[in-house]
């Protein structure tokens, strides 16, 4: 004999709709406070970011302001920091930009030497290869690149000096961290990442001219000649305008994470993470909107 199943595990249509609405809203009310916190960290992220930049402008104010105040120990401080920063986001990063630039622009004329070359428009393939990687690959390229390894770097540097107290014994010793530790990087940030866009702009390209050469037989005098006719001076200001608006950036992501790290070992190691994740999405979207207002009202043909 066929046992007769319990009511309660008979479940109506009525009842599988009710179930369905009451999970579709849980799942909507779960993402509407998923977005609601997400744009409320963005919201404080950039109130901290702004507040960062103001204080690194009014302490660059009182530097080069007369009447200077007393020099050396500050001063002294300040220019070392300053230099040792810009050897390792420039120099030390140099090789890296230069390598992925350079790879990028490889693979980029590679396949444009291909497909042009079929239809016979070898021609374009310097100015393709020229405009993608001033105005695009560059920039990015060279945030990224500096973000990972130097970013990453400065936010466990300050966030290991947070939460070992050593912030609280410069704010003791009435040094500013803000001025002591943030607007250093800032300065060989904004030096730096412009030098190296420029430098993954010019190697990208060459790397380009070198395989199209190999792979079209496209002549060098043709690729430059290419470059030249539809590269516009606007786009080098461009890109290294990009560069010094990541650089400020990577530096406000980083040291905002570094100097708001508490606790212990996981800390430092949390805030080189969301540093990480931050710069990149940061940068991505940051280049986003400054291409959208940049090159929406000229064209990008032009």
């Amino acid at each position: 004999m066929m046992m007769a199943r319990p009511e309660s595990a008979i479940v109506s249509p009525l009842n599988r709709g009710a179930l369905l609405i009451a999970g579709s809203i849980d799942a909507l009310v779960t993402l509407g406070q998923t977005l609601i916190a997400l744009v409320t960290n963005t919201v404080v992220l950039l109130g901290q970011w702004v507040t960062l930049l103001k204080d690194c402008g009014w302490a660059l104010i009182q530097i080069i302001r007369p009447p200077w105040p007393k020099p050396a120990f500050q001063h002294s401080l300040a220019a070392t920091e300053w230099i040792r920063q810009t050897a390792l986001i420039g120099f030390d990063s140099g090789l890296i930009v230069i390598l992925i630039s350079s790879i990028s622009g490889v693979v980029l004329s590679l396949h444009a030497a291909v497909q042009f070359s079929q239809n016979g428009a070898d021609s374009y393939i310097g100015a393709l290869a020229a405009m993608a990687i001033v105005r695009e690959m560059g920039p990015i390229f060279a945030a990224l690149t500096v973000g990972a390894r130097c970013g990453t770097a400065m936010a466990s540097e300050i966030a290991n000096m947070a939460v070992t107290q050593q912030v609280d014994a410069l704010n003791t010793f009435s040094v500013n961290p803000t001025r002591y530790l943030v607007l250093p990087r800032l300065i060989a940030a904004a030096i730096s990442v412009p030098l190296l866009t420029f430098a993954a702009d010019i190697s990208g390209t060459v790397s380009g001219m070198l395989v199209a050469r190999m792979v079209a037989h496209l002549h060098f005098s043709q690729f430059l000649d290419s470059v030249w006719r539809f590269l516009t001076l606007y786009d080098l200001q461009v890109s290294l305008a990009k560069g010094l608006i990541f650089g400020i950036l990577i530096v406000c992501i980083a040291c905002t994470q570094g100097l708001n790290a508490r606790g212990g070992a996981q800390a430092v190691g949390d805030a080189a993470t969301r540093t990480a994740i931050q710069i990149a999405v940061a940068v991505l979207v940051t280049d986003f909107f400054l291409t959208w207002v940049w090159f929406s009202g000229r064209g990008l043909n032009q």
